[in-house]
C-alpha cells in the first residue's frame, strides 16, 4: 500500500523538478496475433519447442520469413516434418506458428495428434481459423475422465450457399397425423427405395412401395412422389411403358405436388414423339410451386421445344420467356440466347480504397488474414475473413469484397457473393464467377473459361479442398491415381498426393487429363461430353454413347444419362462455362448451337 508520506515526498520531487510527470502509457490489449510465440502450453513429445524470440510486430512479414513460411507449409503437406522443424527454427516472426501447428495436428494421414497436443493448441489459439476442426478432433480423442478441451471462440461466419442463386424446391409437408413409429417406417421405406434405385433395382423398389406397411401411413402425395422416383428409374433403364404408367398415375392424382412425375412423363412422351402430351406434362413442371428454379427453367424450355415441334410458335416464345427468368441456370441461359437477347451481368466492383484495407486490418482476424496471404496460405486467409460478418455494416461489406478481389481470394469471394448483394440489389457477379490468376505451366490448352467452370463446380476455388471419401484433391478435385496416370509416374502416391493442393500443379495436371479425355472424343469440340467424361469417367461415357446411340438430340442425350449426379454436373458446368465466356468477352459456339436447336 502506498503511504501518505510517500505521496507527499513524490509531490515534493515534482515541485522541485527532480522528476517530471509523464503521460500514462496506453493500455495494451493483447491478442493471439501478438502472443503466438514459443509455448509451454502445447505439450508434445514430437513437435520441437521453438526458441524464445521477440514477438513479431507490424503488418508485414520479412521476405525471409515469408519464404520460410511458404516452405514450411509445403514441407508439412508432404509430411516432411524434419524440414518443417528446421525451417521453423529459422523464423524470426512466429505469429503464424499456430497455423503451422494446426496444419500438422490436422494432417489427414501422416501425423496422429494426441489429445494433449490438441487441447494445448486450443488453450493458446482458440480464435484461429480451424479451431473448430481441432475441437471436434479433440473431443474424439479425449480420454475418459479427462477434462473437456477449451471451446473455440464463436464467430458469426459468412456462409453463402450455391443454392442461393437457384433456390431448391419448397419441401412438401404432409398434414397427416401419425405416431413416431409410423414416421420411422416411412423413413425406412424411403431409404430402402433410394438405395435400391441407386443399384438399378427398380422393380424391387416398386414392389417395396406397393407391399410395405408404411404406405398405410402416407398421404397420397407422399406415395406419388416416391412412385415418381421409381418411374424415373424405369425411364433410365429403357422401360418407357412402365415409366409412363407410373408417372401418369402420380401426375393425375397429385399434379404439381409431384413435379418429377410430370418431368418423367414429358421425357417419355418426347422420346415417343408424342409432342402434344409432352407439351402438357412439361407445363406442369414449369408451373409447379414444388420444384426448384433449376427444374422450372428445364420444364419451361422443354415446353417451348414441344410447342415448336407442334408448330405453335406463339407459345414457343411464351415458354422461353418463362425459362429466361432463371438466367443463371443451364436452360435459362439457353432461353435468353434463343430469344436473341444477352444475359445481363454486372462485372464491376466498388473501387478499392486504402480505407477498405485499413478497416479489414483493424480486426485481429483481418490482420491474421493479411499475414497468411504473405505466407502463401490464401485458403486459411479466406477462412479468417469469413469470420468478419458485416452484420449490416455496409462499409465493412464493401471493404471485404474489394479486399478479397485485390488479393485474389476467389473461394472467399464466392461464399461472400452468395450472401450479400450490392446496394442496388444486384449480385456481385465478378465475385460469383471469379477469375483466378493461376494458369497451367504450359499455358491454356483447354479453354480458360471451361477450366474455370470445372474449378467452380469441383472445389469452389479452394485449392486445399479434399474429398475424404474419394481422396480427390485441390482445385479440380483430381484423384492421385489419375494424376499418376497422367504424368506416368508415382509422384502423387503417398505423401506426394498433397502436392495436388498446389494450384499450379493441380490445374496443370488437370488440363493434361482433359486433353487426354478430349483426344478420346469423336468431336474434340464437344465440351458437354468432355464434362461428362471428367465427372463419370471415359468408360461410362463410352458405355452411355453406345446405349443411347439412337439419340442425336444433345439435350435429350444429357437428360437420359442414368446418373443424376452427372446430369446435374454437366448442366452446371456448361452454364458456368457460358457465363465465364461472357465475362471474358468471348463468343460461345456451344451455346449458340444448342439455343438454335443444333
Amino acid at each position: 500500500m502506498i503511504s501518505r508520506l510517500m505521496i507527499i515526498m513524490f509531490c515534493w520531487l515534482l515541485s522541485t523538478g527532480i522528476v517530471t510527470a509523464q503521460p500514462p502509457l496506453p493500455a495494451h490489449k493483447p491478442n493471439i496475433l501478438e502472443t503466438a510465440t514459443h509455448s509451454d502450453i502445447l505439450k508434445s513429445t514430437t513437435i520441437p519447442k521453438t526458441k524464445k524470440k521477440p514477438i513479431g510486430t507490424g503488418l508485414y512479414l520479412s521476405k525471409t520469413d515469408s519464404a520460410l513460411y511458404k516452405d514450411i507449409f509445403k514441407a508439412q503437406d508432404r509430411a516432411d516434418w524434419k524440414t518443417a522443424d528446421a525451417k521453423t527454427e529459422k523464423l524470426e516472426d512466429l505469429r503464424l506458428r499456430g497455423y503451422i501447428l494446426y496444419q500438422r495436428l490436422m494432417h489427414p494421414s501422416d501425423y496422429v495428434s494426441s489429445y494433449e497436443e490438441l487441447s494445448g493448441w486450443l488453450n493458446q489459439y482458440p480464435d484461429l481459423a480451424g479451431a473448430h476442426d481441432i475441437y471436434k478432433l479433440a473431443l474424439k480423442r479425449k480420454p475418459s475422465g479427462t477434462e473437456s478441451p477449451r471451446k473455440p471462440i464463436k464467430n458469426r461466419i459468412i456462409y453463402g450457399s450455391l443454392r442461393a442463386l437457384n433456390p431448391e424446391a419448397p419441401t412438401y409437408k404432409s398434414t397427416k397425423k401419425r405416431s413416431s413409429s409410423q414416421s420411422a417406417l416411412i423413413q425406412k421405406l424411403e431409404k430402402q427405395i433410394k438405395n435400391n434405385l441407386r443399384r438399378d433395382r427398380i422393380t424391387i423398389s416398386n414392389d417395396q412401395l406397393k407391399q410395405s406397411e408404411a404406405k398405410l401411413y402416407m398421404d397420397n402425395v407422399e406415395y406419388d412422389r416416391l412412385r415418381a422416383q421409381i418411374a424415373a428409374g424405369y425411364l433410365y433403364i429403357d422401360m418407357p411403358e412402365k415409366a409412363l404408367e407410373l408417372s401418369l398415375a402420380s401426375l393425375n392424382r397429385s399434379g404439381e405436388k409431384a413435379p418429377l412425375s410430370g418431368w418423367v412423363a414429358g421425357l417419355t412422351s418426347w422420346k415417343e414423339k408424342d409432342y402434344a402430351n409432352a407439351y402438357k406434362y412439361f407445363q406442369t413442371v414449369a408451373l409447379s410451386n414444388y420444384t426448384s428454379t433449376w427444374t422450372k427453367a428445364a420444364g419451361a424450355y422443354w415446353a417451348s421445344r414441344a410447342a415448336l415441334k407442334l408448330g405453335e410458335f406463339d407459345k414457343v416464345s411464351q415458354w422461353l420467356n418463362i425459362a429466361a427468368d432463371y438466367n443463371r441456370t443451364f436452360y435459362g441461359v439457353m432461353a435468353i440466347r434463343a430469344l436473341g437477347r444477352d444475359v445481363t451481368f454486372n462485372w464491376s466492383l466498388p473501387a478499392f480504397k486504402q480505407e477498405h484495407e485499413d478497416q479489414i486490418l483493424s480486426y485481429a482476424a483481418g490482420r491474421r488474414a493479411y499475414l497468411l496471404i504473405q505466407a502463401g496460405q490464401k485458403s486459411l486467409a479466406s477462412r479468417e475473413l469469413l469470420k468478419l460478418h458485416p452484420n449490416g455494416d455496409d462499409e465493412l461489406e464493401e471493404a471485404l469484397i474489394t479486399f478479397s478481389a485485390k488479393y485474389e481470394l476467389p473461394s472467399f469471394q464466392i461464399q461472400f457473393a452468395h450472401l450479400f448483394k450490392q446496394q442496388d440489389d444486384s449480385f456481385y457477379d465478378s465475385a460469383l464467377y471469379p477469375l483466378a490468376s493461376w494458369k497451367p505451366k504450359n499455358d491454356w490448352e483447354i479453354e480458360r473459361a471451361f477450366i474455370h467452370a470445372l474449378v467452380r463446380q469441383e472445389s469452389r476455388f479452394d485449392p486445399r479442398a479434399e474429398n475424404s471419401y474419394s481422396s480427390a484433391m485441390g482445385l479440380m478435385q483430381i484423384l492421385p491415381s489419375t494424376a499418376n496416370g497422367v504424368v506416368g509416374s508415382k509422384q502423387f502416391s503417398g505423401a506426394g498426393k498433397y502436392s495436388l493442393k498446389d494450384p499450379i500443379t493441380n490445374i496443370t495436371v488437370g488440363q493434361r487429363y482433359l486433353l487426354r479425355l478430349q483426344n478420346q472424343l469423336d468431336n474434340k469440340d464437344d465440351l458437354m461430353r468432355l464434362a461428362i467424361a471428367y465427372n463419370a469417367g471415359p468408360g461410362n461415357l463410352r458405355k452411355w454413347q453406345k446405349e443411347l446411340s439412337d439419340i442425336e438430340d444433345p439435350l435429350l442425350f444429357i437428360e437420359m444419362l442414368p446418373y443424376a449426379e452427372t446430369r446435374d454436373y454437366v448442366e452446371r458446368v456448361m452454364s458456368y462455362y457460358w457465363i465465364y465466356k461472357m465475362r471474358l468477352g468471348e463468343e460461345s459456339t456451344t451455346l449458340n448451337q444448342l439455343a438454335s436447336g443444333r
